[in-house]
């Protein structure tokens, strides 16, 4: 199945919606999940106002990682080429 798009999801996002990639998959949409997103759902995971959103989600997206979902791209890093104009300490994983 080809990719039609490619999104970035936050953490906010993740912990609003848990199984908003399956929504994203069955639309043959990428979901880019920045390695500081995975870092503020694991702190999360605790806290008891949204801990289970957040552990629905680390669940969700560790079985798509399983499974070697074309879906899903871990960024680990920032490539700046091309938007060497932002600040690149104003967000944490960049």
């Amino acid at each position: 199945m080809p990719i039609k798009k490619t999104t970035v999801l936050d953490t906010s996002t993740l912990v609003h919606d848990p199984s908003c990639i399956d929504h994203l998959i069955e639309n043959k949409i990428l979901a880019c999940i920045p390695w500081t997103v995975l870092e503020e759902l694991d702190g999360l995971k605790r806290r008891t106002d949204v801990g289970f959103d957040a552990r629905e989600a680390i669940r969700n997206l560790e079985t798509l990682r399983r499974n070697h979902s074309p879906y899903l791209k871990i960024v680990k890093e920032m490539d700046w080429a091309g938007i060497e104009f932002l600040d690149h300490h104003n967000n944490a994983w960049w």
